[in-house]
């Protein structure tokens, strides 16, 4: 037992001894990992380096192309955009010409329309207004020398309203012809002294002159039979309508020739207008 003993002893001195040289090995091999590590730290010292001489390099270059792509996209955008905005400004034209165009219509439509109104209201006011003419006009008596001769005119209103503060006034002359001073017009006043009163649809009104010159002799009576001399009387009526408007009916009768013995005078030539 004892020798047994002392030979594990001496196998545990002998792995003794081995465990202490063991870390002397190890302590050998630490050199050349330490040259590994060193040279992998330049390594690495060396590759950042390189890296960014190739980043300054191409980091421009790359900004520079990334720039240029963002120009050309805002060009190609803005070029769109005012490609829209001149197709949306010929709308507006196009839109503005249109409804220049329908202002005029319209324009043109009211006019016309105010117009047809305006017509409208005139026929109507032409229909149904007062409308005062001439219906007959005799001698009241023959023709005999160192008489004044008495005419007489019948006027009636043909409208269909009534006509209203009516004024009818005339004269006899006796001349070789019709004078023209003699018959009333628009720019002169109405001849002798006026009377007013209101006539209605259908209804009619006499007026009576009286001349201021009797016949001379049975030479002028045969004058006015042979038509070199005549007696006539001329004058004009006044009226108004129930719209407000005022008119004028002239008027000029003759006595000479042929109607003499009827006493029946005819129209004038000239003198014998109705508005």
């Amino acid at each position: 037992m004892p020798e047994e003993n002392n030979t594990r002893s001496k196998e545990d001195e002998s792995a003794t001894d081995l465990n202490y040289t063991r870390p002397a090995q190890t302590e050998k091999e630490h050199p050349e990992s330490d040259n590994r590590d060193k040279n992998a730290s330049r390594n690495q010292s060396v590759r950042p380096s390189s890296f960014q001489n190739t980043m300054q390099v191409w980091l421009p270059i790359i900004f520079s192309g990334l720039l240029l792509v963002v120009v050309a996209l805002q060009a190609y955008v803005y070029f769109h955009q005012w490609k829209v905005m001149q197709r949306q400004l010929k709308e507006m034209t196009k839109s503005s010409d249109a409804a220049g165009k329908s202002a005029d219509a319209a324009t043109k439509a009211a006019n016309s329309a105010e117009e047809s109104v305006k017509l409208a209201r005139e026929n109507a006011h032409a229909d149904l207004r007062a409308w005062l003419t001439i219906r007959t006009v005799t001698m009241t008596s023959p023709l005999s020398a160192g008489t004044f001769p008495v005419i007489e005119a019948r006027f009636e209103n043909n409208g269909r309203t009534p006509a209203i503060n009516v004024q009818s006034t005339g004269a006899i002359f006796s001349h070789a012809t019709i004078h023209p001073d003699t018959l009333p017009g628009g720019d002169r006043s109405v001849i002798g002294k006026a009377s007013r009163s209101v006539i209605g649809p259908g209804s009619g009104e006499t007026a009576i002159w009286y001349g201021k010159e009797p016949i001379a002799d049975n030479a002028q009576i045969e004058s006015i039979i042979g038509g070199t001399w005549v007696i006539y009387v001329s004058g004009s009526i006044l009226y108004d309508d129930i719209f407000g408007n005022q008119h004028r009916t002239t008027f000029c009768y003759e006595l000479s020739g042929r109607e003499v013995g009827k006493r029946r005078m005819s129209a004038c030539f000239d003198g014998n207008i109705a508005d």
